[in-house]
């Protein structure tokens, strides 16, 4: 057509239809997104506030046949909480520390007190162990993901309850602290530094709602440092007590795409910069007429 280059996220139908045009007409470029889709938590929720509690949470529910159902190779499951913008990883010695198992699920529960009652349920001091899931919608990913939640998750003896809404109302309701359960997605900054605010700490770009005295503290340490090598040991300890604690569930991080028509040369990609800076060196080829 008459597009040369698009970038966008990729999906199984948009890279795929990309693909059987790929010789001869677009070269099609991918690579890990700095976005991070996650599952966020009401952290003053007396269901939430118990750490083996998340940790059944995210082990309970598989991530990685939710990825494989909704976006298939074009996404991954995020093994650690932080990335700069094009692709460096904290903490990458933490590994799959919370692969899907369910049975460590199900002992995580009866370890915080929530007990399988013969309705299939858990309860701990007569409560229902039960929560309320908000996405915004249409979102056709997030819609084969919480189906496979729900599943996962009764299995487990916990009930939720999806609430479909716009992407207005649930801003308003994670601004308020209204919800159990949401979906959001945030995009990750280059400075490891700045990334670090996103999660914890009293700034404005904390959402979560999650802090604590000590990664506070190292947050500041972190902020003050000017030794590269000594600021950088300090947000890897961070990012590792982050992904320990879990105040929030990494869900994927989806792939991005370049499609740039083959007309189109001298383009490179790379992850530090937009492509775009580069358009000064483009050259195009007039494919019909094989002229430049």
């Amino acid at each position: 057509g008459v597009v040369d280059i698009v970038s966008m996220l990729g999906s199984i139908e948009s890279v795929d239809i990309a693909c059987d045009f790929e010789t001869g007409f677009i070269n099609l470029y991918t690579w890990p997104g700095d976005v991070l889709g996650y599952l966020g938590m009401d952290l003053e929720n007396a269901i939430f506030k118990d750490l083996p509690v998340r940790q059944a949470l995210a082990i309970g529910f598989n991530r990685e046949a939710a990825r494989m159902e909704s976006v298939e190779r074009y996404g991954e499951v995020p093994n650690s909480l932080a990335f700069d913008s094009f692709g460096a990883a904290y903490g990458t010695m933490l590994g799959e520390l919370y692969p899907y198992d369910p049975a460590r699920a199900a002992q995580c529960l009866e370890e915080a007190g929530w007990v399988l009652h013969d309705d299939g349920l858990r309860y701990r001091d007569e409560q229902e162990l039960f929560f309320t899931f908000y996405y915004n919608s249409p979102n056709p990913i997030l819609d084969v993901i919480v189906s496979r939640m729900q599943r996962d998750y009764k299995d487990l003896g916990i009930g939720m309850l999806v609430e479909r809404v716009s992407f207005e109302e649930l801003t308003d309701l994670v601004e308020r602290n209204a919800c159990d359960m949401y979906f959001q997605a945030r995009r990750l900054p280059a400075s490891a530094l700045m990334g670090a605010n996103l999660f914890v700490g009293e700034g404005n770009l904390n959402q979560s709602g999650y802090d604590s005295d000590r990664l506070s503290l190292d947050l500041r340490r972190a902020d003050y440092e000017t030794d590269p090598a000594r600021q950088t040991v300090l947000l890897e300890g961070l990012y590792q007590d982050l992904y320990m604690e879990l105040p929030f569930i990494p869900l994927y991080r989806r792939s991005e795409m370049l499609l740039v028509n083959a007309r189109v040369f001298n383009v490179m990609v790379t992850y530090s910069h937009s492509v775009l800076s580069d358009a000064y060196r483009f050259l195009l080829k007039d494919t019909l007429e094989g002229q430049w």
